[in-house]
């Protein structure tokens, strides 16, 4: 390509990597480079959340994400602008008063006055808050139902429906979980999503998507080849336990990447082994996906565990 500078750096930002190939002499090299960091980004973020073992800064910044996305208070909207200029037009109205009156307010003095203040309508609005975030958390006789539906539908036997039916079971089911991680999480429904994602053959080597919520508009009947960036897997891999992906942007551009090819627009992910009780090995996994990231932060994941455990076994008796 004319113009184009013989500095490897900078055609990678003029060219975007993927061309480097074509118009550079050292493009391959440098786009080999590039796929290898995002493959070891990937690795390396795959290994601490399956050992479950976040570096400090990534618990610091998922607690601090977990209440940016969790809880409208902390959003920014334009409706809130007047009472936040309210709030620091009250935090400077006294020092800013008592230093254009009084000789013997230093400036510095005046601004820790304002900073204090400050603080203190913060950390007020904080705590005035604190019941509405409790109220939030599912209550305790809701969940019951749930738990008491869920022994309810273990009771019929799922190995007893019909064939012609066990499709459309296991879609409803789906799409009651998506209900569930609704009622749980405080966010509306249409932003989840549910799958279930089984093994293609006794070798486990490939997996298909042949189960998606009722009235989901997402491909279904997918073979996923490559398994080795299907964060699912790796945990039908690591134990029957459920995982949660905070946000599948920590892992790179492999995170990124959709098992069905198709462009994701989910960034939280709880993800669920489930075990045939026909053959009883794990089969695959059950999915449910957010558009929000950390959506499944903290109690809120062991809250869907529980509600889930139902619904999970009695999609394990039919497949």
């Amino acid at each position: 390509m004319r113009g184009c500078t013989s500095c490897a750096v900078r055609c990678r930002y003029k060219h975007r990597g993927i061309q480097l190939v074509q118009h550079t002499p050292f493009g391959k090299e440098i786009l080999i480079l590039m796929v290898n960091g995002a493959k070891d980004r990937f690795e390396k973020q795959k290994a601490r959340w399956l050992a479950e073992e976040p570096s400090f800064i990534n618990r610091c910044w998922d607690a601090l994400c977990f209440y940016r996305y969790a809880f409208p208070w902390v959003q920014f909207s334009w409706y809130k602008l007047p009472y936040v200029l309210a709030q620091l037009g009250l935090a400077a109205s006294g020092p800013a008063i008592a230093y254009h009156t009084a000789d013997k307010l230093e400036k510095w003095h005046a601004i820790y006055i304002f900073l204090g203040v400050l603080v203190v309508l913060v950390l007020a609005a904080f705590l005035s808050g604190t019941p509405e975030r409790r109220a939030g958390r599912i209550s305790k006789p809701i969940q019951t139902i749930w738990v008491r539906f869920g022994n309810l539908l273990n009771t019929v036997k799922s190995g007893a429906t019909p064939s012609a039916q066990k499709n459309p079971s296991i879609e409803f089911t789906l799409a009651l979980a998506t209900s569930l991680a609704a009622q749980v999480t405080g966010i509306k429904q249409s932003e989840f999503a549910a799958s279930l994602v089984l093994y293609d053959g006794d070798e486990r080597v490939r997996m298909k998507i042949d189960h998606r919520d009722r009235g989901s508009d997402r491909p279904i009947g997918r073979q996923i080849n490559d398994l080795e960036t299907v964060l699912g897997h790796h945990a039908c891999q690591s134990g029957a336990a459920p995982r949660v992906v905070a946000d599948v942007k920590r892992f790179g551009k492999y995170g990124l990447k959709s098992p069905t090819q198709s462009r994701p627009n989910y960034r939280s992910i709880f993800l669920h082994p489930v075990t045939s009780v026909q053959k009883g090995s794990v089969a695959g996994f059950m999915s449910v996906d957010c558009t929000v990231p950390h959506a499944f932060h903290g109690h809120r994941a062991d809250d869907l565990a529980a509600l889930l455990e139902p619904l999970k076994a009695h999609i394990e008796e039919m497949i």
